[in-house]
């Protein structure tokens, strides 16, 4: 079992802080959900995570080994990253060629070519994914919910044991929500994948994930698993983003509830 541990974590911008003080944990096969409002530090310490932000106070390693001393390939075999997809621009490769690139922190054979393995590693991916059905449409005709797959299909690819999702669902339909949850899910379950999702969604954090971490102006609000969030969930909802919430039951599963701002 491999260990992502975070100590101490502080990143300022400008000199202006941004997170403070971010200590947690996340062990291989643990889904985790950041939340937070815009601008408390949710996109910056999953970049922290991934070794993408210079600078960096405090300590982030896999396994006791500081993420900073390992080589660029070497860290891509422990950490996937998915980034917003919102307004990146899209290459001009094909979704299959996309995910074939993932795999560079691996022999890929002769002047970069695919060799049979590899190829068995993408195709996986793609179906694990479902991307299978777009693998040979080009990345620039792809809708937002399909090129967020495409991109999700990429990293899985990597066959890392930690997945970082840097909000996978926002503008997306509610069709395509549900199938980014889906794929999210599949991946942790058949693959063993460690999951951590920064997200505005509430209800997607509470229902995909088993473990909640909570900022509130860079500082760690709420550390724990779900059902711990959960005694107390709409106060909780209600301190992090300063709006009043309310919850329903769902009909026939009285263990779950919808969280929604009033």
């Amino acid at each position: 079992m491999s260990c992502l541990n975070a100590e101490k974590l502080c990143f300022s911008y400008d000199g202006k802080s941004v997170i403070e003080d971010i200590t947690f944990t996340v062990n291989t096969g643990e889904t985790w959900a950041v939340v937070g409002r815009n601008g408390v530090g949710k996109s910056t310490l999953v970049k922290c995570l991934c070794g993408l932000l210079s600078s960096v106070k405090g300590n982030v390693s896999i396994d006791g080994i500081d993420i900073a001393k390992m080589p660029p390939k070497e860290l891509a075999k422990k950490i996937a990253y998915v980034p917003q997809g919102t307004n990146r621009p899209a290459p001009p490769f094909t979704v299959r060629e996309y995910v074939g690139m993932a795999l560079f922190p691996y022999n890929t054979g002769f002047m970069g070519r695919l060799s049979i393995d590899s190829k068995k590693c993408v195709d996986d991916a793609l179906s694990l994914t479902d991307a299978h059905n777009i693998a040979d449409r080009v990345m620039n005709t792809l809708s937002g919910g399909e090129f967020q797959i495409a991109l999700i299909a990429g990293a899985v690819a990597q066959s890392a044991p930690f997945l970082l999702l840097d909000e996978p669902t926002t503008h997306l339909d509610p069709f395509h929500k549900e199938n980014i949850r889906q794929v999210i899910e599949r991946v942790h379950k058949e693959r063993g994948t460690a999951v951590i999702t920064v997200t505005h969604d509430v209800n997607f954090a509470l229902s995909t994930h088993k473990n909640i971490l909570a900022i509130i102006n860079g500082k760690i609000f709420f550390n724990g698993t779900r059902d711990e969030f959960c005694i107390n969930a709409v106060d909780n909802l209600e301190k992090i983003f300063s709006i009043r919430f309310s919850a329903l039951d769902i009909p026939g599963d009285v263990d779950k509830k919808v969280y929604f701002c009033e």
